[in-house]
């Protein structure tokens, strides 16, 4: 109930993944960073 209507993301990385983990982040900070600040929290 406390994170209803807001919107919810879990991300699983690894502590070494020189290839992957860095573009998987950068992707999520940029589809985030459009999102309406009321409704990520």
């Amino acid at each position: 109930d406390d994170y209803s209507g807001r919107v919810r993301m879990l991300f699983f990385g690894f502590t070494s993944c020189p290839d992957v983990c860095p573009t998987a982040l950068q992707k999520l900070n940029q589809a985030t960073s459009g999102l309406d600040p009321e409704a990520s929290g």
